[in-house]
């Protein structure tokens, strides 16, 4: 059974940033993910889960009702 992990669009998506922002996480070891060898990032939504601490879900949350 293979291993589901997402591109960065998708890790982006879930955070509720842009891709770019994503790939900074990667490279300041925020987020752990697997390079392929073309260059994309593969990282497991779980990993993408546990960035998503409380403070940052409200953060989140408060970017998508206009609040900041």
């Amino acid at each position: 059974m293979a291993l589901k992990r997402i591109g960065t669009r998708e890790a982006a998506k879930r955070l509720g940033v842009c891709a770019g922002t994503v790939r900074r996480y990667i490279q300041d070891g925020k987020l752990n993910a697997s390079k392929l060898p073309g260059g994309h990032y593969r990282i497991r939504p779980e990993d993408v889960d546990a960035l998503m601490d409380e403070d940052f879900k409200v953060l989140m949350l408060a970017r998508k009702h206009g609040i900041i």
